[in-house]
Order: structure tokens, then C-alpha cells, then sequence
């Protein structure tokens, strides 16, 4: 006859305590595993809202960066084969960067008071002559807004004169950068700064064949129907206002293009 094992009663209540305790575990185990699902389920949908946020401000940047909005962007399309307008300019000795010859000619029309003209010169003008160098001609005409901007008028007279001594952007670049505003005692301290000649440069500020060159600048201006700065010549196309790289990219670009460049 085969003896059945018992259990004492304190071996069978550690058995059902450990019992207990494993499914407790088990328990604790699962609720831990389905905390990390739901904290990996949660980081991924974070994660994915951030990445869509950030695709959508980069894709809002895009279109605003390559917009060309109809009221910033005027074109000669009645008779383009008639001169460009910016040719009532005489740009011949005028202040010019890149190639004379370049096919695609850029005139920007500014005012030294003017914080969108700054802002145009600090960042985009920058990058048009690093992408475009040669294959452009870049020219500065006068425009002060002598209503609004009454020290404007004699910054481009003093930037004329600088020209006259081939310093012209150098003294541009100067004059909007100064924080100590555009009174003759700055004009004249801008030019000592890069070394102009002084005399040269006092008698050319009293010049009248000077200030004709600037009225001259506002009167052409104001007969193309200018009313404010900056304002861009880009060929036969009128670009209004302080617009991002992408806006001159897009009508550069279309230029060479038609040029076969």
C-alpha cells in the first residue's frame, strides 16, 4: 500500500503565500509592460507631432520664401522688346557690383534711413553675390524719403562722394551699420574711418554737381511710380519691398533662363 505525502499546515500555507505571491508578480509584471507600451505608444505620437509641426513651419517658410505675390512684382509685358525701364537711370558710372556686361541687372533703389534697406543689405544682397557674382550687375540709386527721412538725403550724397574715391560699398556698408545716426558729424567720422580723402570728400559734400545726381535719383524714381524703398530694377521686372532671397532667386533664375543662360 503507497503512502500519499502529506502537508503539514504551515508548508501548506507558505505553498499558497508563494502562490500568492508569483501571481501577484505576474501582475505587477503585466501593468509594467502595458506602462511601456502605453509611455513608447505616447513618445511616438509625440515624437510625430513635433516632426509634423516642424514639416509644416518648414513648409510655410518655403512658400512664403518662394511667393511672388502679384502686388510686390510688376512686369513689362506690354512691349518688352522697348528698353528697360531702369535705363532712364544713367547707370553707366554708377555704384555697380559684378559684371557691367551680365546679362540680368539688378538696381536697388534705397534710403540709408530705411531698416527694410538695411535688412535687405545685411542678409539678402550677401547671398545674391555669393549665388550670382558675375552673371548679375548690381547698381545702388538714391532714394531718400526726405518726407519721413530728413538726414537720408545727405548719407547719399556723402555715399556719392565716397564713389567718387572708389570706396562707395565700402562707406555703404558703413553707413548702415552705424548705430550713431546720419548727421554730418558721423558722415564725416564714417569717412575718416576707411581712410577717404577728407578734404576731397568735405569740398565733394558742398558740391552741387552731387546733389544733383541724388534729385536727379528721386526725380526718375518718382516718374517710374516709386513710392517707397527698397525698391528692385530686375530687368523689365519691378520687385517692391525688403522680399526674401527666394523672391529675387525665382526672377533672376527666370531671366538667365530666357537668356539661355
Amino acid at each position: 500500500m503507497k503512502l500519499i505525502p502529506t502537508l503539514s499546515f504551515r508548508k501548506f500555507v507558505e505553498l499558497l503565500t508563494f502562490t500568492k505571491k508569483k501571481k501577484e508578480n505576474i501582475g505587477v509584471s503585466k501593468i509594467l509592460i502595458q506602462r511601456i507600451l502605453l509611455s513608447r505608444s505616447a513618445f511616438y505620437i509625440s515624437l510625430g507631432i513635433i516632426i509634423g509641426f516642424a514639416l509644416a513651419v518648414v513648409s510655410i517658410w518655403l512658400i512664403w520664401e518662394l511667393s511672388l505675390d502679384q502686388s510686390y512684382v510688376k512686369v513689362n509685358s506690354e512691349n518688352p522688346t522697348v528698353k528697360f525701364d531702369f535705363e532712364r537711370f544713367d547707370i553707366t558710372n554708377r555704384p555697380t557690383l559684378g559684371d557691367r556686361d551680365a546679362l540680368v541687372t539688378v538696381v536697388e533703389l534705397t534710403d540709408y534711413q530705411c531698416p527694410f534697406c538695411k535688412r535687405h543689405n545685411d542678409t539678402v544682397l550677401p547671398r545674391l553675390l555669393a549665388e550670382y557674382g558675375n552673371r548679375i550687375r548690381y547698381v545702388a540709386i538714391n532714394f531718400p524719403l526726405t518726407d519721413i527721412h530728413p538726414a537720408a538725403f545727405s548719407a547719399s550724397m556723402a555715399a556719392e562722394c565716397a564713389h567718387q574715391q572708389d570706396r562707395f560699398w565700402e562707406y555703404r556698408r558703413e553707413l548702415f551699420a552705424s548705430e550713431n545716426g546720419l548727421n554730418l558729424q558721423n558722415l564725416l567720422f564714417i569717412g575718416e574711418q576707411i581712410q577717404l580723402d577728407m578734404i576731397m570728400f568735405e569740398t565733394c559734400m558742398k558740391s552741387s554737381d552731387i546733389q544733383t545726381i541724388v534729385d536727379q535719383d528721386i526725380l526718375i524714381s518718382k516718374s517710374l511710380g516709386v513710392t517707397g524703398t527698397p525698391t528692385f530694377f530686375i530687368n523689365d521686372k519691378i520687385l517692391v519691398g525688403s522680399r526674401p532671397f527666394g523672391s529675387f532667386k525665382v526672377l533672376i533664375d527666370g531671366e538667365l533662363e530666357n537668356y539661355g543662360n
